[in-house]
Formats: structure tokens, C-alpha cells, sequence
């Protein structure tokens, strides 16, 4: 078996596995709040990365996406490279003093655009629920204030809303 550490030590957990590897890809994000650098691997960055952004709750930015034949591996053999700079023992994450030694990895990137996505995409999801939350709590206030108009339960005034919406409905698809 062959080792991947720079340090050659017997120790490290970047050794050569004997199961099979898919091509993909190492990233490397930023968390502009913390300043955290990210090291992880992906077969596919775009899902990943947007995954992320969500669970931050945030933009994220990306500091370079490299091109493998071997993610773990090599996704591996940097976190034994820069374990020094872990912010704890098993985290993919490490403190921002890991950044300059980041750069001798610049020539290995390969051109990553993030997919461009809907302008309500952008917002974060707990943004998204807010405005949804908005809207519900506007039309039950108007469905109220349209009940009591007509002196009738909500619950009746929904019951008509509905019936004649599926009414119209069923003579659109005739």
C-alpha cells in the first residue's frame, strides 16, 4: 500500500484503499461570517455546495474546485496535510490560517460557476418560509374580514371559496 502523506509516517490516515474510486471532485469554501475554510469532496460540487449554502444559511464562497480521479483520497491526504489548522479533531473544517497555504493549489483549480439560479433560489430558505408564512397570514386575515362582512363562519366562506375554484376548474378541463 502506498501512502499519500506528504510526511511519508505510517500513521496517516490518507492511505490507499482497496475500494474502488469514482472521479470527482475537492472543494475548498469559505464561510464569510467565521472565516472557516471547508476541505470536502464531491461527485457532483454544484449539488454539494448549494446543499451547504443552505444548511449555513448563507452565501458561502468558493475558493477553488479541483479536478480528481481519486476525491477521498485526496480530499484525505489534505486534511492529514493541514490537520494542524482543524478547528476540531474530525472536522472538514479549519481556521482561516490554512488559507495561504491554499494558494500553492491554485494552479490545480479548474473553472467552477456556480449554477445560476432563480433570484428566489438566492434567498435562504428560512427567508423563503417567511414570505410564504406572510401570505398565508394575509389571506386568512382577508378571508376573515370577508366572513364577517357576510356574516357567515370562515369555515362556510372557505367551503364556497373552494367549490366554486373546483367548479371552474372542472369546466376549464372539459
Amino acid at each position: 500500500m502506498g501512502l499519500l502523506c506528504a510526511q511519508q509516517c505510517t500513521s496517516c490516515p490518507a492511505r490507499e484503499t482497496q475500494a474502488a474510486q469514482m472521479k470527482g471532485y475537492v472543494y475548498f469554501i469559505k464561510n464569510p461570517a467565521n472565516g472557516r475554510i471547508k476541505i470536502g469532496q464531491s461527485v457532483n460540487p454544484h449539488m454539494r455546495i448549494s446543499a451547504l449554502n443552505t444548511e449555513a444559511g448563507r452565501r458561502l464562497k468558493i475558493i477553488g474546485v479541483m479536478k480528481t480521479s481519486a476525491p477521498q483520497l485526496e480530499e484525505a491526504r489534505l486534511h492529514h496535510k493541514f490537520a494542524k489548522h482543524r478547528v476540531s479533531r474530525n472536522s472538514d473544517w479549519f481556521k482561516s490560517t490554512v488559507e495561504p497555504e491554499l494558494a500553492a493549489f491554485e494552479n490545480r483549480f479548474v473553472v467552477f460557476k456556480p449554477r445560476r439560479e432563480s433570484s428566489s433560489a438566492r434567498l435562504p430558505r428560512q427567508k423563503r418560509w417567511r414570505g410564504v408564512l406572510r401570505l398565508q397570514h394575509k389571506l386568512f386575515k382577508e378571508l376573515t374580514k370577508a366572513a364577517k362582512a357576510e356574516q357567515r363562519s370562515f369555515n362556510a366562506l372557505l367551503e364556497t371559496i373552494l367549490s366554486e375554484w373546483i367548479t371552474a376548474r372542472a369546466k376549464k378541463d372539459l
